[in-house]
């Protein structure tokens, strides 16, 4: 999803209305395991609050990943 969606034009518009959060879940191991991470790519949506509203796990095209940002919000 890095070199394809992304990168997208129109990914990168829609991104404006959120707070983007990119984790290594090799590497930052607490938050792997707060946010239940198993597989990547995991996209977890959260509330204002912090609270979990949805969660994908794959990856999308740049269309589909629009569709689901604007979904969330």
């Amino acid at each position: 999803m890095d070199s394809n969606t992304y990168t997208n034009q129109a990914v990168i518009n829609e991104a404006q209305n959120f707070i983007s959060v990119k984790v290594n879940a090799d590497t930052q191991l607490p938050l792997s395991e707060q946010y239940r991470i198993e597989a990547v790519p995991t996209i977890v949506w959260l509330d204002s609050s912090g609270n979990e509203r949805k969660r994908d796990v794959g990856g999308y095209s740049p269309a589909d990943f629009v569709t689901e940002m604007q979904a969330a919000h």
